[in-house]
């Protein structure tokens, strides 16, 4: 009975943590968030997939059985080393933990280039940049 209680109080953390995360990456613009911001929120999403199929392959062996209990040890060391790879592959290590940090002057220059680009209906133009941005903003 003891084991049941933590298998569902591990499901009670891993749905409030799709719940969190989902209604964080819904409620942010895509737009606004940077490269080092989207690769995190990746990486988060892989991590609760790969806990809810250890949650999955432990909460089916005790079920008469059904899986084999080395399931459970194996898709936690194939999570493992998956995630290790993805972190890899989006450079995880390298970022800092200031990533979500709002910086009063980031937010100010992002609301400033936009105001230039909707004023100005720039972002309709195929040859945007920032140099175009400055010549426009000048005068």
């Amino acid at each position: 009975m003891l084991l049941i209680g933590i298998y569902l109080h591990l499901a009670f953390y891993i749905c409030s943590s799709f719940i969190n995360l989902y209604t964080f990456i819904r409620t942010t613009l895509d737009t606004q968030r940077t490269k080092p911001q989207k690769n995190i929120l990746k990486w988060l999403q892989c991590v609760l997939i790969g806990i809810s199929f250890i949650w999955v392959s432990y909460v089916l062996n005790m079920f008469e059985e059904q899986v084999p209990y080395i399931l459970g040890p194996l898709t936690y060391t194939l999570f493992i080393y998956a995630l290790t790879f993805i972190a890899y592959k989006l450079k995880i290590y390298k970022l800092s933990s200031k990533s979500f940090e709002v910086n009063a002057v980031n937010s100010f220059v992002y609301q400033e280039i936009v105001a230039v680009l909707k004023q100005n209906d720039i972002y309709m133009s195929s040859d945007v940049s920032l140099k175009k941005l400055e010549e426009i903003n000048r005068s």
